[in-house]
């Protein structure tokens, strides 16, 4: 934890600010104490612990003090996305020879397990100056070390060194080598509190009835279980029956919605007249991995009331309107259970209407009678 380069400085440096920032070749995310992701333009800082030690054919050099500090570039997340971070400053001091950083280049992280990663650096130059011997290394796409976060360490994340940094000219290989050994510890000082996670997948979803998955094309009905609720201002609007139908206009995927074009949507036996003016379509992502469960969102769907007086319309813009509770769960039909506000968009004044209006209920999937989200 005591052993850096000077040459080992400055990546590692780099390193740090990577890993702080966000990034992983799977889908790398990097967050504070909150849990909450670290975004473009974080400041990253580190300082060793203890000394650094870089060693070449021509001896070691040893640094009492190094600083790392730079800027994330981007917040990571993507899937084969890392996140990079740019070098803003490298310094070393308490050194028993000369070390000049010619190019401070650039960091990557990448998650690998738990809330640890791997650092790595592109384009750190610099030039050791050590018995009359003058040598340059540069890394390219070369791994520092691995970043342990605070989840682990119970305190700031850490940076353990263990790195070959490439020899790129100065004086013969005979002296200064192929390359430089790097070694050393940094802790992470700002933030204080730094992890590297793993990024959530993007939202996708299919659907299956048992036997496989559902095709493009595929009906989807549901039927509401009791009364549903509208709840503008004006008062509450029940309805005893409601009818919901579509067709699917694609399979979906691992990162990729179903979504369904509604043909069908009515609702009957109610206290005041609810008008569909446009369908709009649906869209179904997964809740979790190998749940059955989902949830339901919808764009597009306008729909008009008429209540003591009063006309409102409202319309849905990725509204999030439930959750689906698949077969697997209620082993039986699966269920819609509706917890929305959709926005109002015109007719009479908000007073009446209201500038959303709250709708609740619940419903059963009547066709496929077997219906999971995976």
């Amino acid at each position: 934890m005591d052993r850096l380069k000077a040459l080992a400085s400055t990546t590692a440096l780099g390193l740090m600010l990577c890993a702080l920032a966000t990034g992983s070749a799977s889908a790398t995310i990097i967050t504070d104490g909150t849990k909450a992701q670290l975004k473009t333009g974080t400041n990253i800082t580190a300082e060793t612990e203890g000394k650094t030690t870089l060693d070449a054919s021509f001896g070691s050099i040893e640094c009492g003090k190094s600083h790392l500090g730079g800027k994330t570039s981007n917040d990571g997340g993507g899937v084969g996305t890392n996140v990079n971070v740019t070098v803003e400053n490298f310094t070393w001091s308490e050194c028993n020879a000369a070390i000049t950083v010619l190019a401070k280049g650039t960091l990557s992280i990448a998650w690998t397990s738990g809330n640890n990663g791997t650092l790595t650096s592109t384009g750190t130059e610099l030039t050791v100056s050590y018995l009359g011997n003058h040598c340059i290394f540069k890394t390219t796409g070369t791994k520092l070390g691995t970043i342990t976060g605070s989840a682990t360490t119970g305190g700031n994340a850490t940076l353990d060194i263990e790195a070959t940094i490439p020899r790129t000219g100065g004086t013969s290989g005979a002296l200064c080598g192929a390359g430089a050994q790097w070694t050393g510890s940094y802790k992470f000082t700002s933030p204080s509190t730094l992890n590297i996670d793993e990024a959530p997948p993007p939202p996708g979803a299919t659907l299956t009835d048992g036997s496989g998955t559902l095709k493009t094309g595929t009906s989807i009905t549901a039927e509401n279980e009791g009364e549903t609720i509208w709840d503008p201002p004006i008062g509450s609007i029940g309805c005893k029956k409601s009818h919901l139908g579509g067709k699917t206009t694609n399979e979906g995927g691992a990162t990729t919605p179903v979504n369904i074009s509604v043909e069908a949507l009515n609702w009957t036996e109610c206290n005041a007249t609810i008008t569909v003016l446009a369908k709009g379509t649906l869209s179904i992502v997964r809740i979790g991995v190998g749940t059955g469960n989902g949830t339901l969102t919808s764009t597009g769907t306008e729909l008009t009331t008429q209540y003591f007086g009063y006309h409102c319309i409202y319309r849905t813009n990725n509204t999030k309107l439930g959750t689906i509770t698949g077969s697997s769960t209620t082993k039986g039909n699966a269920t819609l259970d509706i917890e929305a506000t959709i926005p109002r968009t015109g007719g009479t004044s908000g007073a009446f209407c209201g500038l959303t209006i709250p709708w609740t209920g619940a419903y059963k999937f009547t066709s496929p009678s077997v219906l999971n989200v995976d």
